[in-house]
């Protein structure tokens, strides 16, 4: 079955230009454009393939980048959920004092043109051949999450940083890098499977990378920030109890969002 065969395909093809690209060495802007066009060539090429399967109304609603009333209350939606989730993160960065480093054109690439690329073919590519595939949104969400992971973190997998890990007394490091990747592929699988929107999806991954993945080491008296582990410790705590209160209010509730792709899983 195409869908099914495209949705294996998809990571392998998203490691193989990955590791060519890095081969190749081009400067920051000649990488960022050809980024973007090998996603966009890769988008197109697979809705054609799979259209016939799914049949969405047209490219940009298969994509996710419609401009509508649901695009834009997805984006608010999901922007809500993933800032109350950083509250813990935001208090904390508050007590760092860091000027900043200047923005140039590699960070453009690692902060932003990354995540386009990513979730055009790990959320709308890929859980879309899955749901054409005949996958519920459960299912999709879960395979996803971790081919997702399995690909961001295959250094790890394959063994390159686990023995330095081990030697330098790393494992607590690369498990929490591990456990973080699963739960922002999981939660960007159903940010997607439930609005269909891939700028809501670009934008919360945006946000991630410009915050970065939590700090909780914070209770070591060996931080920085130890002397203020209470108050960032409950900042943490109303985070995630806010976070799970919104995701279940919003991205859980089938009522709200009504995308496209629903009948697939059906």
């Amino acid at each position: 079955m195409i869908p099914l065969a495209l949705s294996a395909a998809t990571p392998a093809v998203f490691i193989s230009y990955s590791a060519l690209s890095d081969y190749k060495k081009p400067s920051a802007g000649q990488l960022i454009i050809r980024d973007l066009s090998f996603t966009i060539f890769w988008c197109i090429l697979s809705y054609i393939l799979t259209s016939a399967y799914s049949n969405p109304p047209d490219f940009l609603t298969w994509f996710g980048f419609t401009i509508t009333v649901d695009n834009y209350g997805a984006m608010l939606s999901c922007c809500s959920v993933i800032f109350v989730i950083y509250i813990g993160p935001l208090v904390q960065t508050a007590f760092i004092e860091d000027e900043g480093e200047e923005f140039n054109l590699p960070e453009l690439k690692s902060y932003v043109t990354d995540a386009f690329c990513e979730e055009a073919f790990f959320r709308t590519c890929h859980i879309n051949f899955l749901l054409a595939s005949g996958f519920g949104f459960n299912g999709c969400v879960f395979v996803s999450m971790i081919i997702y992971t399995a690909v961001k973190c295959r250094n790890i997998f394959l063994g390159l940083n686990f023995q330095n890990a081990i030697k330098h007394g790393k494992i607590w490091g690369l498990g929490q890098e591990v456990f973080f990747n699963l739960l922002l592929g999981w939660m960007l699988g159903y940010m997607y499977v439930r609005t269909a929107s891939y700028l809501a999806c670009v934008i919360v991954h945006v946000f991630k990378n410009f915050m970065g993945f939590p700090d909780i080491g914070f209770y070591k008296p060996t931080h920085g920030l130890y002397s203020k582990k209470w108050i960032i410790g409950a900042a943490y705590c109303v985070g995630i109890v806010g976070f799970v209160f919104l995701f279940n209010l919003i991205l859980m509730n089938p009522e709200i969002f009504e995308p496209w792709h629903a009948r697939l899983a059906i």
